[in-house]
């Protein structure tokens, strides 16, 4: 659990609305708070004997359990394990999207809460975010990065101005600095729904003893042939574009970050959204006051983003002298700096399977 999570409400939110509901359904609960930022990894790279985990805190509290889980060296087998989401975060995009409504905060709690005792899974997909520097990062639902995301994570320094902190960070932002504008270089491929090129062969089924034809086992049931894609053929599968970017906001997001998911790709896709660079002042507050409109959910857009469907990419971001250039992962802040992106479809059994013995993280 995130004690710190909703500036410490978070701590209060569990103990009177989910934690009961595990006990009532005679789950075994061991609670582990986190004392700083980064445990929550540590902890998944090492948790055993446990059943599930769920937990209690936003995006970036999930983002960290995904990642401490998938860098381990056995994660063909702890991705096995499920993963429970206590949203008591300010950002709480995937437990959102797998409850598909617009819940209310204490609701969307509960019924959390619900779907770990009655065991209800789902599959998503997971964000690779690999760099020379370090080890890969993983995420569920998008990646931010330019001066508008730079604008609002500064709106705590304003709390003397209360309610409206959230809106004064675009003024005081575009005052300070003008003009504003994220510049690097991007490359992508786009979606495949399967070719020759990527194409591969199943491996072919064992062989078998002629007593097994009479056994109703997993493994010997007739399994139906995919697709064939070895003679599809398609000019744009691994053919890398390059293009040069400059703009107020740039985002990917997963399918389960977006809130209408793209349907017109069956393969596995991102979406980016890069922003206008061609604004007055006033443009980018109204810009930054748009986007706040979407602050409980990702992704991070505005109305007049371009927006492009890819499978992978790799931005270079141009680093200014003597000028710090954040990433926002999940709702996490990483250094910009050269990052390859890939995607990992319906990679994590979330959420949510709890048997007998639960850990709250």
């Amino acid at each position: 659990m995130n004690p710190a999570a909703r500036d410490s409400e978070g701590r209060k939110l569990f103990e009177k609305h989910a934690a009961p509901l595990l006990h009532l359904a005679g789950l075994q609960v061991s609670i582990v708070k986190t004392e700083h930022e980064g445990q929550t990894k540590e902890l998944m790279a090492v948790i055993s004997d446990t059943d599930a985990v769920v937990i209690a805190g936003g995006d970036g509290s999930l983002c960290e359990a995904i990642t401490g889980l998938l860098r381990r060296p056995d994660d063909d087998q702890t991705i096995k394990l499920p993963i429970g989401i206590c949203p008591v975060g300010k950002t709480n995009t995937i437990a959102r999207r797998m409850l598909r409504g617009d819940l209310s905060d204490i609701r969307l709690l509960g019924d959390s809460m619900l779907a770990v005792i009655r065991e209800e899974t789902q599959t998503f997909d997971v964000l690779s975010i690999a760099s020379d520097q370090g080890k890969p990062v993983f995420a569920l639902a998008e990646i931010q990065w330019g001066p508008l995301r730079d604008a609002a994570e500064k709106a705590s320094k304003y709390w003397y101005l209360g309610p409206l902190k959230k809106r004064a960070t675009y003024v005081i932002s575009s005052l300070k600095e003008w003009p504003q504008y994220a510049r690097g270089k991007l490359s992508y491929v786009l979606p495949c729904e399967g070719c020759s090129k990527c194409f591969k062969s199943p491996p072919p089924p064992p062989p078998q003893r002629w007593w097994q034809s009479f056994l109703k086992t997993e493994n010997n049931t007739k399994v139906l042939p995919g697709k064939d894609y070895s003679n599809v053929e398609n000019n744009e599968c691994g053919l890398w574009h390059n293009i040069d970017i400059e703009t107020i906001n740039f985002s990917a997001a997963t399918q389960n970050g977006l809130q209408q998911p793209n349907e017109d790709f069956e393969a596995p896709s991102l979406t980016l959204s890069i922003g206008p660079n061609d604004l007055l002042k006033k443009d980018f507050i109204m810009h930054g006051w748009e986007r706040q409109l979407s602050c409980r959910e990702m992704p991070h857009t505005t109305k007049s983003d371009r927006q492009l469907v890819v499978r992978e990419f790799k931005l270079e971001p141009e680093q200014a002298e003597g000028k710090e250039a954040w990433f926002s992962i999940d709702s996490e802040d990483y250094e910009a700096m050269p990052i390859h992106v890939c995607l990992m479809p319906k990679k994590n059994p979330l959420v949510l399977s709890a048997k007998y013995h639960v850990t709250c993280i």
